[in-house]
């Protein structure tokens, strides 16, 4: 109750329904900056597996000739 009076909400029920939706919405945030790093780690990942192949590509085509 002190906390309804404090934001000058009539029902308490808005202050939990508020702090709920606040909650989510960090949650999502939080999932949206780790979801960005972990694709630039997989872009990152890609393009040294694709060097890796093409030296891989020149050690093997040095071998055969």
């Amino acid at each position: 109750m002190a906390l309804t009076e404090f934001l000058g909400v009539l029902s308490p029920n808005n202050v939990i329904f508020f702090f709920s939706i606040l909650f989510l919405f960090v949650i999502a945030l939080q999932f949206s900056v780790k979801i960005s790093n972990l694709t630039n780690q997989i872009k990152i990942l890609a393009q040294e597996n694709t060097l890796l192949r093409k030296k891989i590509e020149e050690i093997s085509r040095e071998i055969t000739h």
